[in-house]
């Protein structure tokens, strides 16, 4: 299974502290394109980009109890998913026909929505 995200989401993801916890690291996740090719640093993805997470495990070794349930880890998919459902902010791409373009825009930002 993958995950499908933009670029922006995944570097909130990856950078917001509360989930990144000291002793807390992931190994083997794959990030693709639309376009399947592979994604290697999540720092440089563009943020308008569309991409999928695919496989990877994220590991615990710091004091106590990892923050997440079970003992050997998670997936980075299962990790992202939960840090997902904290958020009150969503990202996405959309798709329209041309002729409509304005008229969505405006109703995403009346809506309280930002375009980026």
């Amino acid at each position: 299974m993958t995950t499908k995200t933009t670029g922006a989401e995944l570097k909130r993801f990856y950078n917001d502290p509360s989930f990144w916890l000291d002793g807390v690291w992931h190994e083997d996740v794959l990030i693709l394109s639309k376009d399947g090719s592979q994604e290697d640093e999540i720092s440089e993805i563009p943020d308008a980009l569309a991409v999928s997470i695919a496989g990877g495990v994220v590991f615990y070794s710091g004091p106590g109890r990892a923050p997440w349930p079970g003992e050997d880890g998670t997936s980075f998919e299962a990790y992202f998913r939960r840090w997902r459902k904290t958020q009150n902010t969503a990202y996405g791409t959309l798709e329209c026909p041309k002729d409509k373009l304005d008229a969505v825009l405006a109703a995403i930002k009346e809506a309280g929505g930002k375009v980026t």
